[in-house]
This record gives structure tokens, sequence and C-alpha cells, in this order.
């Protein structure tokens, strides 16, 4: 019997050559330093923030150790509000420029033992060349119904030593209760 010849057996299967790795790409690193330079902006943009939020801060805690002792000896806060305990600034402040003088219009919230209210500030520039400022504060009663004046004060600093926080009894004061234009 004639048999044929027996088929050759199939090739092994043999995997192709692993790829040749790949070279960085030139816009991933384009990419990175894009997001660092983006980073660092955002960073230095909060920082500033951040010293400003201090500045102003520092500057609004100096005012409020300014005027402090003068609310607290008040005769008005006195029979209102009893004995001050704490003051604490508001954030929300208005301010207005009108024939070059400029006025800043803020609250300060008081709370004394026997009640609450607030003290309406009012500082407006009398001469920048002498770096002289008024302050007038108005004490004003929890329900809002009654504005009481407590007094106006002269705010000096030379730059030479000369500074000051002096109670005004006459001068080139406004109506303490003028009130910014909305």
């Amino acid at each position: 019997m004639n048999v044929p010849p027996a088929a050759p057996p199939p090739p092994a299967y043999v995997p192709p050559p692993p790829a040749p790795p790949q070279k960085s790409s030139a816009l991933k690193w384009i990419l990175i330093g894009c997001g660092t330079f983006a980073f660092l902006g955002i960073l230095a943009c909060g920082g500033c923030v951040l010293l400003g939020y201090f500045f102003v801060k520092g500057m609004i805690n100096e005012g409020v150790a300014l005027v402090k002792p003068v609310i607290a000896s008040s005769e008005t806060v006195k029979s209102e509000i009893g004995e001050l305990k704490t003051v604490t600034p508001r954030w929300e402040m208005k301010a207005e420029r009108l024939n070059g003088k400029d006025t800043v219009y803020f609250t300060l919230d008081v709370e004394g033992d026997r009640g609450r209210g607030t003290v309406e500030v009012k500082m407006f520039d009398h001469d920048k060349k002498k770096k002289e400022a008024y302050v007038t504060l108005t004490f004003v009663n929890e329900a809002r119904t009654k504005f009481t004046p407590i007094g106006t004060w002269r705010v000096y600093d030379d730059g030479k030593g000369n500074a000051g926080f002096e109670p005004v009894t006459e001068g080139p004061v406004k109506k303490p209760d003028d009130a910014p234009k909305n």
C-alpha cells in the first residue's frame, strides 16, 4: 500500500519581536513645564492675597485698639450696653471721594455685659500733607432706633515722631450722621 507521505508539521508560532522603547515626547515636557509655571503663578497670587489680608487685618486691629478705650469710657455706651467686653470690626467698608477728600465708613460690633450695639466709624481726610484725618464715632443701639454721637477725634502722624489721637471740640468736622451715597 502506497501511503502518501505525511504532511510536514505546521511551523511553531513565533511571536513578533518587541517594539523598540519610545523616546520621550516634547509635548509631554511642554505640558509639564506649563503646569509647573501655572502652579507657581497661583501660589504667588495666593501669597500676595494672604499678605494683603494680614496687612489690612493688622491696620484694622490697630485702629480698634485706638478707639476701644474711647468707646469703653463713653457714658452713652455704658448706659446702653454696660461695661464693654468686646469690639469686633465688620469686614464691610464703604469709601467715597468728594472734592479731593477721601472718606471711609465702617462699623464695629460692640458687646457689653448688658447688651449689644454698633459703633459707626467715619474717617475723613483733613490735610494729606500733614497726614491728618478726623474720626467720628456714633453709637447705635441694637434695635437701630437710637443714634448717639460719641465724639470726634483728630488722628495725625507727621512721620517725625509726632503722632496722636486727640479729641476735637471744634474744627473742620462734618456732621456725624452723614452717610455714604449708595
